[in-house]
């Protein structure tokens, strides 16, 4: 279970299979713990246009660990904000710009590769007689015959643009990402070696104290 965009497969759609799907697991006795499904949550949005969004829940996640479906439910309101609505065409019309791409593999399922390009190299044939594929073949067939070379429209290349961008503040999110979670840890081991210093001092303090009663009571048996 995927989301990528509103056009293939709207967010409410997505969230509500997801919330099922993990609802009837918990009737059945297997209840899956938040944190997994959590951490499992974040791939499963595809998104370009969310990118960002999701790395900034992720660090937040870190310090403030939450129900999963209150991140879905902060997921959709970002999702009516900045994914594309309005005016849509249908797949293959002429005049539309597109994105186009041999590399990579083939798609598991459609032609768009996961940073929304379509792919126009080789399908094998179960794949290419597929539903999610037939739509696309004569435009695919075309972007072919120019190598792919269609040139973008304004917005496909803002889209792009803002992908990259999306990518580099992504990077930088991981990053600290890592860090937090790394001082998490240097938090958890100081606090532990700070509990084995205060068992040792009280011990020393101990047998201190047993060696100044042996001693007095040396004195008291003179």
């Amino acid at each position: 279970l995927r989301y990528k965009n509103e056009r293939s497969f709207k967010f409410e759609t997505f969230s509500s299979k997801l919330q099922n799907a993990y609802d009837d697991l918990a009737k059945c006795g297997r209840a899956v713990d938040n944190g997994d499904i959590v951490d499992g949550l974040w791939p499963r949005i595809q998104a370009p246009e969310l990118v960002v969004f999701i790395a900034s829940l992720q660090v937040d996640y870190q310090h403030n660990p939450r129900d999963y479906k209150l991140i879905l439910l902060d997921i959709a309101e970002q999702v009516a904000k900045v994914m594309p609505r309005g005016t849509t065409f249908s797949t293959g019309t002429r005049g539309v710009s597109a994105i186009y791409t041999r590399e990579g593999e083939c798609p598991n399922k459609g032609v768009h590769t996961t940073d929304g390009a379509i792919f126009i190299g080789n399908y094998d044939g179960s794949k290419w007689s597929s539903e999610s594929v037939k739509p696309y073949h004569r435009q695919i067939m075309e972007a072919r015959k120019g190598d792919g070379k269609t040139e973008p429209s304004r917005a496909t290349k803002r889209t792009v643009s803002k992908v990259k961008r999306g990518k580099r503040q992504l990077k930088k999110l991981k990053a600290k990402i890592s860090a937090a979670k790394a001082k998490v840890k240097a938090i958890s081991r100081d606090e532990s070696a700070s509990g084995d210093e205060s068992e040792n001092e009280t011990d020393n303090n101990d047998m201190a104290g047993d060696s100044f009663g042996g001693k007095r009571s040396k004195r008291k048996s003179g």
